[in-house]
């Protein structure tokens, strides 16, 4: 029986017999202390309409994966109505050289097992003392040339829970405080637009973190 098949079963079985249930993930891909990326069911797709679906598995080579990460920013976002008022933030890497290395090779294993009801998640880490610590977390899926990518958490301060549960390690995917960043990518024609509304774009609430990258701008991507 396949690792995966069992690992659905215990949870199964856990759920019916009323215990605590572990982090609902199907497969992790990497972890330590500090950092992993692992596969989770998306709440994005519904398995009855295709068009949900993710592209997956997928095979996207280290070289490409690394000028993604290597080419994203991140800056301060602002509404369109306080640019009325003040200049656009500076932008700044999304991802340290470390941060590139470990998400280009981690994240193109995790696109080549993953199925079409699922995504793949990261969270990064640093502590900051021993309660508290810095995490950037989110994540990726294709569909069709698009690639896919949240960032729901950046360099957010986080602290501990005495009791409890450790929410940012458990969800990386859910921002632990309301997101407040803007993601781009150099050469900017390698985006693709995401539909917002006129009111979400002029309060602030519009796909804050969230950007799609065209794959076919990238030679190196073989579906």
């Amino acid at each position: 029986m396949a690792k995966r098949d069992v690992l659905g079963m215990l949870l199964g079985s856990m759920l019916i017999a009323g215990c605590a249930v572990p982090p609902l993930y199907s497969h992790v891909i990497y972890e330590d202390p500090t950092a992993f990326v692992r596969l989770e069911a998306s709440p994005d797709v519904d398995p009855d309409v295709s068009e949900t679906l993710h592209s997956h598995p997928a095979d996207v080579s280290v070289e490409q994966l690394t000028q993604i990460f290597s080419g994203l920013l991140v800056r301060e976002h602002r509404s369109s109505l306080l640019l009325l008022f003040m200049d656009s933030a500076e932008s700044m890497p999304a991802f340290t050289p470390k941060e590139v290395k470990f998400l280009s090779q981690h994240v193109g294993t995790a696109l080549q097992e993953a199925v079409p009801r699922e995504f793949v998640t990261f969270y990064l880490s640093r502590p900051l003392n021993t309660t508290t610590r810095e995490v950037t977390s989110g994540a990726i899926f294709i569909r069709g040339k698009q690639f896919h990518f949240m960032l729901s958490n950046y360099r957010t301060v986080y602290s501990i829970p005495p009791f409890g549960l450790v929410y940012d390690r458990r969800q990386p995917a859910y921002s632990l405080v309301p997101r407040n960043i803007d993601v781009m990518f150099r050469p900017s024609n390698y985006t693709l637009p995401i539909p917002v509304s006129f009111f979400e774009n002029l309060v602030g609430e519009a796909h804050d973190g969230e950007i799609i990258l065209d794959l076919s701008k990238f030679s190196t991507h073989r579906l």
